[in-house]
């Protein structure tokens, strides 16, 4: 935020690096930064590390636990994922396992997508589907890169999405990159989300997860 008004005593020079001279009182808070110890009411939006994951082996799925009640939504940036399943076509997969609950939803109903693949100018509108995606038709042993925002997954009122950039490097071949957006249409706390691919096994999921300031 700018200096909009500054009145007595009058600032004595301005330096190229330095403004000499002493902001009264009655225009800050505190005259001493350091004594600034909380943000005011309704300033927020600091993401705060919650956990760290560090897959390398061969696993039919890999899971992430979103269960903070401190948080209701979440970002997810993963800079490495990859498969065992060396073939065109396949996807990654992602489901949401619900409070209280002792697996993952997989009903034909239970999720919906849509996205652009900028490779082909290809979209997709997927409204009732079995899992929602991070990619479609893709090679799974190329190193995939994704940043993924899941909203309304804690707390009870609002339906669960996540909305994801992803981007693929086939080193030699070039990149492809995409879109795609998830909706999970259920309103119960969501306690953990679940990585898989339609072909061959996760070898290697890198990825941080945080919480949204609230």
């Amino acid at each position: 935020m700018a200096i909009t008004r500054i009145t007595s005593p009058a600032i004595t020079s301005v330096a190229s690096t330095a403004i000499s001279g002493t902001l009264p009182a009655a225009n800050i808070n505190d005259t001493s930064i350091g004594n600034i110890t909380a943000l005011p009411a309704g300033v927020g939006g600091n993401l705060t590390l919650l956990s760290t994951t560090n897959f390398s082996g061969s696993s039919s799925n890999v899971e992430v636990s979103l269960d903070y009640s401190d948080h209701e939504n979440f970002l997810f940036v993963c800079d490495y994922l990859k498969g065992t399943y060396s073939g065109a076509g396949e996807n990654c997969d992602v489901h949401f396992k619900r409070d209280g609950q002792g697996s993952f939803d997989i009903g034909s109903t239970d999720y919906g997508f849509g996205g652009f693949l900028h490779d082909t100018n290809t979209s997709y509108n997927v409204n009732l589907a079995d899992a929602m995606e991070i990619f479609r038709g893709q090679n799974p042993t190329h190193e995939h890169l994704f940043v993924a925002s899941i909203l309304g997954v804690g707390n009870t009122t609002s339906y669960g999405a996540m909305f994801v950039q992803y981007n693929k490097l086939d080193i030699g071949n070039g990149q492809s990159s995409g879109i795609m957006n998830g909706v999970y249409y259920k309103t119960d706390r969501v306690t953990d989300m679940r990585f898989s691919f339609t072909g061959g096994n996760v070898s290697k999921l890198q990825g941080k997860l945080y919480g949204y300031g609230e």
